[in-house]
């Protein structure tokens, strides 16, 4: 399917756009709010400024796609390939990240508030600055990872791997670390602020 079909469908009321191909597509600012793209292709595709809203994305592969800054307010992204990923200052607030490959991914400055990363890979993403306040972050493993200014507020991270983790200047007020595991971490590491 091309972008300009798959466009058309959606204008006129289709939603299902399920293992579609979309490899290094360019839809930056679209809106597919409401769409499933289950299992959808988009390796490499520019989908930057766009609104995927509510969107399902279960089981997509979107290897080094450029979400930046895009809308992803409650989309789904359970089992999701999103390694190298750029995702820098997206917004992912109540978004379902459980058991998705984030790694390599840069996430600086983005918001995933009230988000469920569960069992999710962030092994070596840059995660400066982003805002995970209230998020589940139950055994999601952060090894290399970048936290440094982070907004952990109120996450839980039982069981989560943080090893080689820069927390510096990382907010952890009310953040669950129950069996946490800290190795060769930077800054706060086995209580919360």
């Amino acid at each position: 399917m091309n972008i300009n079909t798959l466009l058309e469908h959606y204008r006129s009321g289709e939603r299902n756009f399920c293992f579609a191909c979309l490899q290094e597509a360019n839809l930056r600012q679209v809106n597919l709010t409401g769409a499933s793209l289950l299992g959808a292709n988009l390796t490499g595709a520019d989908l930057s400024l766009s609104i995927l809203q509510q969107v399902n994305l279960t089981g997509a592969m979107l290897w080094r796609a450029n979400l930046a800054r895009a809308s992803l307010v409650k989309t789904n992204f359970t089992q999701t390939l999103l390694i190298r990923g750029n995702l820098e200052q997206v917004d992912l607030s109540g978004a379902l990240l459980t058991q998705t490959d984030l790694r390599l991914a840069n996430l600086r400055y983005a918001c995933l508030k009230g988000a469920n990363l569960a069992s999710a890979s962030l092994c070596y993403a840059d995660l400066t600055g982003v805002n995970l306040t209230g998020a589940n972050l139950c055994n999601a493993n952060f090894t290399g990872a970048i936290l440094a200014g982070a907004n952990l507020s109120n996450a839980i991270l039982t069981g989560a791997i943080l090893k080689q983790v820069d927390l510096e200047q990382a907010i952890l007020q009310g953040t669950d670390l129950s069996r946490a595991k800290f190795i060769q971490t930077i800054g706060p590491s086995s209580e919360s602020g």
